[in-house]
């Protein structure tokens, strides 16, 4: 929900989106902006020659964090969903409503490329 009510002017945008132009990726796509040739993070740069450093393609990134995505997993949707840990590339599961430090958040716009 947060995700799709983003839009220009909020979280620092500036490139005139609307509402309902974000939404939160599912474990595919966020998965694959994972570089397993490298931790601490898992991320390379834009020209996928070396490690990523802050705003090569990304800015604002928390590196150690975990990112939700919109994939519920299967087994129990109502109450677990996927994450990646950017960290180190991993994907794991996170209950819904966890009691610690909720997951974070990477927007993302434009086509759902892996259903």
């Amino acid at each position: 929900t947060d995700c799709n009510g983003l839009a220009n002017g909020q979280c620092g945008l500036t490139d005139g989106s609307s509402p309902e132009s974000w939404r939160l990726p599912n474990r595919f796509e966020l998965a694959s902006l994972v570089d397993v040739r490298y931790w601490e993070p898992a991320l390379s740069n834009s020209a996928g020659t070396g490690q990523w450093t802050h705003g090569n393609p990304f800015i604002n990134l928390i590196t150690n964090g975990n990112y939700w995505t919109s994939t519920s997993y299967p087994p129990d949707t109502e109450d677990i969903a996927y994450t990646v840990y950017i960290y180190l590339g991993s994907i794991g599961l996170e209950l819904k409503d966890t009691l610690g430090p909720p997951p974070l958040v990477w927007p993302v716009r434009g086509g759902n490329l892996f259903g």
